[in-house]
């Protein structure tokens, strides 16, 4: 497909649920490479650890000695145990909002990853989506009835995130995208 009538920077997700702009793997999971001589374990390939984009703060201060400023919560944490090679357990859950939700695999509005789990949602909670991502890297099996407590942990924990974020008509104006009319 050229692009035409839907988003231009499709790319391919390797079999992964979703695409580009989605809330599905195919849509945010990034491959990750570091290049550390001396620290980072040469053509270590880590498949466990879940990183995200707002580790990046935390991680640089921690190499650099930096503290972070006084009194500021980072959404992320500390990586760099997963970098350097050794075990690393995320504390912190990973979360996104999005308001492009006009395409059939754009619909979810919200979403949280807790330890293996991958919850997808809409805002009004009409549509809720739940993978083990641990075992299940394309999402393919929707466990919403099997999981019941889970499910209602990460709705809890998406739906207080969008609670605490600034109101969308502030960003409107950010939010065109070709082909959303």
């Amino acid at each position: 497909m050229n692009g035409y009538g839907t988003f231009y920077s499709r790319g391919t997700t390797d079999g992964q649920k979703g695409k580009k702009r989605s809330l599905f793997g195919g849509g945010v999971r990034t491959p990750f490479a570091i290049r550390w001589p001396g620290q980072v374990p040469a053509g270590r390939i880590d498949r466990t650890s879940v990183i995200s984009a707002v580790d990046m703060l935390p991680t640089f201060c921690a190499i650099a000695g930096a503290p972070l400023p006084d009194g500021y919560k980072p959404d992320g944490e500390n990586i760099l145990p997963a970098l350097l090679g050794r075990e690393f357990k995320r504390t912190k859950p990973i979360l996104w909002e999005n308001h492009i939700t006009n395409h059939s695999d754009t619909w979810p509005q919200l979403a949280v990853i807790k330890d293996n789990w991958r919850l997808a949602m809409t805002k009004d909670n009409s549509r809720v989506e739940l993978y083990d991502i641990f075992k299940d890297w394309g999402e393919r099996e929707d466990l919403v009835s099997k999981y019941p407590e889970v499910v209602d942990e990460l709705k809890r924990i998406a739906l207080d995130y969008n609670k605490s974020l600034p109101p969308i008509d502030k960003f409107d104006s950010h939010l065109c995208v070709p082909g959303d009319e």
